[in-house]
């Protein structure tokens, strides 16, 4: 039964609100509070209905800015999603991981930012909203890279020692993906833009280090006093990696959060780790690959059609192999920073690299060459 009061705050609630109740009076109030400034993440918004990933016929529930938990189901308040699309200034090329990626609602937003060309990864510890995020990203035909893998965010292996990037790049492309077992030693990609969707505590700082440089992390983070301990208090935090071991930290609202779920030491032994690799091209993979990629791959293709270019001479067989082994994000600066290596030293580096190839049939070092190390776009 609800009270006066009740009565009076929903009242309240309905004059702030619009009397519409859909997707777009949603936005729309969102653009006249100011939680949404750029249309772009307006357009974004606009296209991923907020209904489909709550399955609630009540309009006016869905469309509310405001929490909901039904179930399994948890969804912030849009104008949350709105301030972190906001801070996190995807562009086209970006890639995404969502850590409690839940039904998929942000992760997809954020794809019609960045696109079809880039990697997008969520990790979700609840079995039956991975299921859930991967109907309903089946359903659309411009959701096909997103990628939704059942764990905890703890088990990401973010950096061994022998994989520890010195400059926050790209790393080389890890053989394996969640559920490959033969490479204990491979470590995540790093992502140029990371939403974290619950609170945080200090020590999933780590999350930081699967920033390359010059990306972006939005999420909760529990205040901490100057005596170590939690303040009891939540911000939304913008975190930009600007070096190996430097990132800029800027609060920018309070917030609550439920907490991220941090195993206990027992569980955590026992868990496998998990390492997301950047997509490993092949001939049916290659429209998810970045523009720059594609060019210089078509052009290779091409080259190894002359008759009087060397790599004709090449099995075609090895020459698709190594083509594979070149990281994702080799010819792409950070989205970021913007710009990229020149067309035809892209091609010049993708020539070397096919040319070079171990006639065996070997792995590839996945970049490395002529004693230089492979930094994710340049090269001297």
């Amino acid at each position: 039964m609800q009270t006066p009061s009740d009565m009076y705050l929903m009242d309240l609630i309905g004059c702030l609100e619009p009397r519409e109740h859909t997707n777009g009076s949603m936005v729309r109030h969102l653009r006249s509070t100011g939680a949404l400034t750029t249309d772009a993440a307006a357009e974004a918004m606009l296209a991923v209905d907020r209904a489909d990933y709550l399955g609630h016929a009540d309009p006016q529930l869905n469309y509310s800015d405001m929490p909901i938990k039904l179930g399994v189901v948890h969804l912030s308040a849009p104008s949350i999603y709105a301030s972190a699309l906001e801070a996190l200034q995807v562009v086209p090329g970006c890639s995404f991981l969502h850590v409690g990626s839940g039904t998929g609602y942000f992760s997809t937003i954020v794809a019609k930012l960045a696109g079809p060309h880039t990697v997008n990864h969520g990790v979700e510890q609840n079995g039956e909203l991975i299921e859930r995020a991967r109907t309903l990203a089946a359903r659309r035909t411009d959701a096909h890279n997103l990628e939704f893998f059942h764990a905890n965010a703890m088990q990401l292996h973010i950096e061994p020692e022998s994989c520890a990037a010195a400059d926050g790049g790209q790393q080389p492309p890890a053989e394996r993906r969640a559920d490959d077992e033969d490479d204990d030693d491979a470590c995540c990609m790093k992502y140029d833009r990371i939403y974290v969707a619950a609170a945080a505590l200090p020590e999933h700082r780590r999350f930081f280090k699967l920033l390359r440089q010059g990306g972006v992390l939005v999420g909760p983070f529990e205040a901490v006093a100057r005596d170590g301990r939690l303040a009891g208090h939540q911000s939304l935090v913008r975190v930009v990696r600007t070096g190996a071991d430097t990132f800029v930290e800027t609060r920018l609202q309070p917030v609550q959060f439920a907490p991220l779920r941090q195993p206990s030491s027992a569980e955590l032994a026992a868990m496998p780790r998990l390492a997301l690799a950047p997509l490993v091209w092949c001939p049916h993979r290659h429209g998810r690959f970045p523009p720059k990629f594609r060019a210089a791959v078509r052009h290779l293709l091409w080259l190894a059609s002359v008759d009087a270019c060397h790599l004709s001479r090449l099995p075609r067989e090895l020459l698709l192999r190594t083509i594979a082994q070149i990281p994702f994000y080799a010819f792409e600066a950070a989205p970021a920073h913007g710009g990229g290596p020149s067309t035809s030293a892209l091609h010049a580096h993708a020539v070397h690299l096919v040319a070079h190839g171990r006639a065996d049939g070997g792995r590839h070092d996945g970049g490395r060459h002529d004693g230089g190390r492979h930094d994710g776009g340049r090269h001297d």
